[in-house]
């Protein structure tokens, strides 16, 4: 499926944005269509206020303002406002479960909730028993945010999603299998470079694999052969040693490792980002790396999501 052949309709499969795993191929393509009609009207100074009265609950079980901050700004540069529920909030919570906050906080009034739904049992209480829309903002490479801010900024650089080629550089170990997927949906193939001893398991590559077949490459010449989008990822739920850490320093993200991709082809990253381990600093500084354009970007994402879940 082409995004530019694709013709909008203004709203989702799903008004429970929990994981990447929630959307179709045609969800993707709607919150990108309107993500660039609403960062369009930004730019023309042509605000609109579609959370104008709303309220935006946020939900986090520890303080953090990296996933916070850019939800308040989005719920309030639409006109909405937003209710944190920080830990010090936690007693507001005690003794009911996600299921009762959220049917609690509808009859409050709020339109939304917000919240890390970092495991598959609290993805699944919410999907089935909340009665506002849902938006998981966890912290891992299924937030489903942080994809669409990286398929929107590759959408401007290149025009274009279909028939792309993305190269995963780093620890097989911390692939996310929604995330490639979504990546796939989006008519990405996608190939994975990593040390030996590091690839992922047969479930995750299978997993992986549901829309296209996941390459797992050893070298870096192969891997990154005709590549149009190279990403870094070493982080995640599997701890990374410091022996292991030596094995990741080669496959850094810098001009020797991106001579082997195509000329213009860019360099996506959520942040933070490791200056040591994922990208040198010398390479962030190039045109290729577009880490700044996708973070301002994720707002833009934010604010459509919200638009269309909202009514």
């Amino acid at each position: 499926m082409d995004i530019n052949r694709y013709t909008p309709k203004l709203k989702l499969s799903t008004d429970k944005l929990l994981s990447l795993d929630n959307l179709t191929p045609e969800d993707i393509f709607e919150i990108l269509h309107l993500a660039r009609q609403i960062k369009q009207r930004d730019r023309m100074k042509e605000r609109v206020y579609p959370l104008k009265d709303k309220v935006v609950a946020i939900i986090l079980d520890s303080s953090n303002s990296r996933l916070r901050i850019p939800f308040e700004l989005t719920v309030t540069q639409l006109g909405g406002h937003t209710l944190y529920l920080s830990p010090k909030d936690r007693d507001f919570m005690m003794g009911m479960t996600y299921r009762d906050v959220s049917a609690l906080l509808a009859q409050y009034g709020v339109h939304c909730l917000v919240t890390k739904a970092e495991t598959a049992e609290l993805r699944n209480e919410l999907s089935r028993y909340s009665p506002l829309p849902v938006v998981n903002c966890m912290e891992s490479s299924d937030n489903p945010s942080e994809v669409l801010a990286a398929l929107f900024t590759i959408w401007e650089k290149k025009g274009k999603l279909e028939n792309l080629k993305l190269t995963v550089v780093g620890n097989g170990k911390n692939l996310n299998p929604a995330a490639v997927n979504a990546y796939a949906k989006a008519g990405f193939s996608v190939s994975l470079l990593c040390p030996e001893g590091m690839e992922p398991d047969e479930d995750t590559v299978a997993r992986a694999s549901q829309y296209d077949d996941l390459d797992v490459e050893y070298d870096m010449r192969t891997a990154l052969k005709n590549a149009d989008v190279v990403t870094t990822r070493i982080f995640g739920d599997h701890p990374v040693g410091e022996e292991e850490k030596k094995l990741f320093y080669p496959l850094r993200a810098d001009e020797h490792l991106m001579m082997f991709a195509n000329p213009d082809a860019i360099y996506v990253h959520p942040l933070p980002i490791d200056r040591t381990l994922e990208a040198s600093d010398e390479f962030l500084e190039t045109p290729q790396a577009v880490i700044s354009e996708q973070a301002g970007n994720l707002i833009y994402i934010q604010k459509t999501i919200l638009s269309l879940l909202i009514k």
